[in-house]
């Protein structure tokens, strides 16, 4: 947080600190923070776009989360990360989004042949067909 106090306008220093504090210090709120501020500084940062909705759907909101998301493909149709990420949005929230979330999924495998995330996520998606 030191490096954020000398550069508090720089977008990678906040999505990156963001990241330690949801996944090794379980702070979702703290990287929700982060990240609101990191859309605010600069609105098209797919990094950051990308990191928000995570954050968005760990604490229950789909729907920005979503938005989220349909942001970053607005961007960057085909962004692999993107398009696993809301793939595996719509897996999650199951039912009649699961078909839609595997084209996702799919798309992201074409586009990103070397994304080991897109055929996890592929991996995924069929395991919950299979339920």
């Amino acid at each position: 947080e030191q490096a954020l106090e000398l550069r508090p306008d720089h977008v990678p220093l906040r999505c990156d600190l963001a990241t330690l504090k949801r996944d090794f210090l379980g702070d979702v709120d703290g990287a929700r923070e982060l990240l609101d501020k990191a859309v605010e500084l600069e609105p098209g940062s797919l990094p950051s776009l990308r990191a928000l909705a995570q954050v968005k759907a760990m604490q229950g909101d789909v729907v920005g989360a979503e938005q989220l998301y349909k942001k970053a493909l607005e961007r960057s149709s085909d962004d692999a990360e993107s398009l696993s990420g809301y793939g595996a949005l719509l897996r999650d929230g199951g039912g009649d989004h699961v078909q839609y979330a595997q084209v996702l999924i799919d798309r992201a495998v074409r586009v990103a042949p070397d994304s080991v995330n897109s055929y996890f996520q592929k991996a995924l998606c069929h395991s919950v067909k299979e339920e």
